[in-house]
């Protein structure tokens, strides 16, 4: 709290001279959330957090590997079509620009435009990003909510009553 009052007070001074400065001691609070007495269910779910990652790990690691094979079969597939993004870029010639084409596709946030300039060259190119959709989308996604869920459930049902004091 002390280092909270006195970035502020540091920060108002400069700023009465018109000097450029940032407040660093934001980044600390979330400390401050955790550590008050009535946040006992908040540091539990965060040691159950953090005891539940390296049983999810594998399963991510599974997923990263998908993700991977698939942009190489883009990058060979796609890659020497020469073919061209509506903006006129070039599709699915960089590596790692495959990778994140792909991710995004994955979180359905931008799906039609990831795959839009391959079929419009040929309608069979929908094959590749349907198998990608559900192997990944529908399959990984929902396998890597159900370790997520059950993993963080029994770290929650195994913590000890003086734990989260």
């Amino acid at each position: 709290l002390q280092l909270s009052l006195t970035d502020l007070a540091i920060y108002g001074v400069l700023r009465l001279y018109d000097v450029r400065s940032i407040r660093w001691s934001r980044i600390v609070r979330p400390i401050f959330l955790i550590n008050f007495a009535e946040s006992r269910q908040i540091r539990r779910a965060f040691r159950s957090i953090r005891n539940t990652l390296p049983e999810i790990t594998y399963v991510f690691l599974l997923f990263m590997f998908s993700l991977l094979m698939f942009s190489l079969m883009a990058l060979k597939l796609f890659g020497e079509r020469n073919l061209q993004t509506a903006e006129g870029l070039p599709y699915f010639r960089n590596y790692l620009e495959i990778v994140f084409d792909l991710y995004v596709l994955v979180t359905t946030a931008n799906s039609p435009d990831v795959m839009m300039p391959a079929f419009d060259f040929s309608s069979w190119y929908t094959l590749f990003f349907i198998a990608f959709v559900i192997i990944n989308t529908y399959i990984f996604m929902s396998l890597f909510l159900a370790v997520v869920y059950n993993n963080y459930k029994k770290h929650l049902k195994v913590m000890p009553a003086g734990a989260y004091d």
